[in-house]
């Protein structure tokens, strides 16, 4: 493709990508030509003679002949692939001659191709491959493009304007050319026989003049081919240098181009960091004054909370301190450093709490002493409502008691009565109890007779399922101890492989541990070192002073107020105050 498109004449020489697949068609000719008995390689035009001498043609179907003469007569590209269709169809249909249905379309599509390079001389790829229309585009856009590679055709693909351009070819590779120098060579010999059987008789002098224009005339026409040869080869050239100029100022105007849009996606992204840098930047600042916002408002509820504490603690307080002594003002604390009013606000939460249990441990004594009075307020009651309940149940109890003495009398004294009245039958009771006795006997005898036949066979039965399973056992004991031992040959290999899985394990952990702990040792020594490093910088608290009378107490900063004393234990219900 490259070639045709660079414009390659197809007789001045095929170029290095091409000329391997010429010489390999050129030697397969050649073997088909020794296989077929010919001296040299034939060309088309001898193999066409040889057919019309020999009367082949005049053998063959009429609709082979037809197609003949339309690919060898007509001159018309335009019509003759459409005109080629009808016999190409019937072909198709005619099982003898289907195989050769897709060569014969593509020599026609072909030969429309030759004529179009007779008629034109330039002409668009789209319209050649519809005058090709015997094939479909992509096979006739194939067919176009391996005849201008091979030479087929003098031709060359002009791709950036798909445009096909005919010319450039050499005189033994244009048919057209060919054919009219062959033309006027044959009517200058025909004019020049004439001349010479006119000038019989003549002078020498008149012989040598008329030799002499024929040879001029001859000089000429051949002068004519060979000038028309360097024309064509010479606007080859001509379109080759068009065609690089071209492709350079393409070249040129796309790196024009390609510089002019990386100039501003250069500057798109400049102006993008830009903007972002803008934005982080604003939002670092409008984060910082957020933050310092919330730190005040933060700071400014505190002051209020430790200026409620201190006025209630103020107000609870026997001290003889003054009121003035102890800042109230919020506006003045907020003013003090925030740590400060951390640590007081602490000591202010740990003395409420420490009130607050002392309330707690009075309301709890409180209520020990009233549950005290309670219980010792109820026990004469539930004494008395006890003495009540135990004789309401003697008395119940004794009432049971009569009420099933009277029932047993009167039972005694119907029973006394029934026997009396049951004592005439006694005699036949006694016969008729040992006739049953007897019959129910002989029934028993057989019953115990079946039992023992059931039995023995029973036992027979189960004697040999014991025997059956005795055996099947056995061969299931040693079953199972053959996969046992294989089973335990498995769990003995698994065993060793998970202790030594284990035991990489509990190396790895041993070695985190070892760096967890050597990292929680530098963390405490730290946090010791910081806590010193503050406590040192601090100082004491405002509550710390001379006067331990006058002063407020003083608590420990950071840490909870003293546990207070542990209760006394409940007291029983029935113990001492």
């Amino acid at each position: 493709p490259h070639a045709a498109q660079a414009g390659v004449a197809p007789g001045a020489g095929a170029t290095l990508a091409t000329s391997l697949d010429l010489d390999l068609d050129v030697e397969k000719h050649r073997r088909i030509a020794s296989v077929l008995g010919f001296g040299s390689l034939p060309s088309r035009d001898s193999l066409l003679a040889e057919l019309r001498a020999k009367g082949v043609l005049a053998l063959a179907e009429p609709a082979v002949a037809k197609l003949v003469g339309q690919l060898e007569a007509t001159h018309v590209p335009t019509a003759m692939a459409r005109d080629a269709e009808g016999v190409l169809a019937w072909l198709a249909a005619d099982a003898r001659c289907a195989v050769y249905g897709q060569l014969l379309r593509k020599q026609v599509a072909l030969r429309a191709l030759q004529q179009m390079a007779r008629v034109y001389t330039a002409i668009s790829v789209e319209k050649a491959v519809k005058l090709m229309r015997v094939l479909p585009a992509a096979d006739a856009e194939l067919v176009l493009a391996r005849a201008v590679k091979r030479g087929l055709v003098a031709a060359s693909v002009d791709a950036a304007e798909g445009v096909l351009r005919f010319g450039g070819a050499s005189l033994d590779k244009d048919a057209g050319l060919r054919m009219a120098l062959s033309t006027v060579f044959s009517a200058v010999c025909k004019a020049a026989t004439a001349a010479a059987r006119d000038a019989v008789g003549a002078d020498a002098q008149t012989v040598r003049k008329e030799a002499a224009r024929v040879a001029s005339l001859a000089a000429l026409s051949t002068g004519a081919g060979g000038e028309h040869a360097r024309m064509l080869q010479r606007k080859l050239v001509i379109e080759r240098r068009k065609e690089e100029l071209e492709r350079v100022a393409r070249q040129e105007e796309n790196a024009r181009k390609a510089a002019a849009d990386l100039e501003a996606a250069e500057a798109l992204e400049a102006e993008k960091l830009r903007l972002e840098t803008d934005a982080k930047r604003r939002a670092v600042e409008r984060s910082g004054r957020e933050r310092d916002e919330e730190d005040n408002v933060a700071k400014r509820k505190l002051a209020e909370v430790l200026a409620e504490q201190r006025k209630t603690l103020l107000a609870k307080s026997t001290m003889k301190k003054k009121v003035w002594d102890i800042e109230t003002d919020v506006d003045k604390l907020v003013e003090m450093p925030t740590n400060m009013l951390v640590n007081e606000q602490r000591e202010l939460v740990a003395d409420e709490r420490a009130e607050f249990e002392k309330r707690l441990e009075t309301l709890r004594k409180r209520a020990d002493y009233l549950e005290r009075a309670r219980r010792e307020a109820e026990t004469p009651l539930l004494q008395a409502h006890a003495e009540y309940r135990l004789r309401a149940d003697r008395e119940t109890h004794e009432r049971a008691v009569r009420k099933f003495v009277e029932s047993a009398q009167v039972a005694r004294v119907h029973g006394l009565e029934q026997r009396a009245r049951l004592g005439k039958v006694a005699a036949d009771k006694v016969v008729f109890e040992k006739e049953r006795l007897a019959a129910r006997q002989e029934i028993h005898d057989a019953a115990c007779a079946r039992r023992d036949n059931a039995l023995r066979e029973a036992r027979a039965e189960r004697r040999d399922e014991r025997r059956d399973v005795r055996a099947q056992r056995k061969e299931n004991e040693r079953r199972f101890a053959v996969e046992e031992e294989k089973r335990a040959e498995v769990e003995r290999v698994k065993a060793e492989r998970e202790v030594a899985r284990k035991a990489a394990i509990e190396a790895e952990k041993q070695k985190l541990v070892d760096i967890e702990d050597r990292k929680v040792s530098a963390k405490i020594e730290l946090q010791a070192q910081q806590q010193a490093d503050r406590l040192a910088a601090n100082g004491p608290t405002w509550a710390d002073g001379d006067d331990q009378d006058d002063a407020l107490p003083d608590l420990p900063i950071g840490k909870s107020a003293p546990a207070p004393a542990p209760a006394a234990p409940a007291p029983s219900a029935g113990g001492p105050p």
